[in-house]
């Protein structure tokens, strides 16, 4: 999944902006062709996609989608054991917006962010996985994964902000 993401990044940045949003369209068309001739053919790789994604029942009893969601919000934001990171990067991408505008890599660098904690999100909320997001063990065991790239955005969105300049210690006499 995650070099799914890779590549899908790296095809968006290659591509010329004038084509960006037809090259969207078009992987996007060519998703839905794709699917369309798997249902016409009955593939069975379909049938799969669909049992998982039909329900978060599981061996343990029903997990509702609104609990896993809840569950994976408060992993990223209401538990302690991030020290903040997640809050801060929120509020560091609100105030450093602009910069996500004028640098491209810090830009890539959050769309990739992004679309992983928005991957984790659908493999909690709609799959069985819920579970997992229930005990919020695997949750922030996979969200971890995620935790380099999140210093790294803050490090891109922070270079440049002029910090108040320290003054030295007086000397003694």
């Amino acid at each position: 999944v995650w070099a799914l993401l890779l590549v899908g990044l790296a095809f968006l940045a290659q591509m010329p902006v004038r084509w960006r949003w037809a090259g969207i369209g078009a992987g996007l068309l060519l998703a839905l062709v794709a699917m369309l001739v798997s249902w016409l053919l009955q593939l069975p790789w379909l049938a799969l996609v669909g049992e998982t994604l039909s329900g978060v029942t599981t061996s343990g009893g029903e997990v509702s989608r609104v609990d896993a969601a809840l569950a994976y919000i408060d992993g990223l934001f209401g538990q302690n054991n991030w020290h903040l990171l997640w809050p801060l990067l929120v509020a560091c991408v609100i105030w450093r917006r602009d910069v996500l505008r004028g640098q491209r890599e810090a830009a890539l660098l959050a769309l990739l962010v992004a679309g992983g904690l928005a991957a984790l999100f659908g493999l909690f909320v709609f799959t069985p996985a819920a579970k997992w997001a229930a005990s919020e063990t695997a949750t922030n065991r996979l969200v971890l994964h995620w935790v380099p790239l999140a210093i790294s955005l803050l490090a891109l969105l922070l270079r440049d902000v002029p910090w108040p300049a320290r003054t030295p210690p007086a000397s003694p006499r």
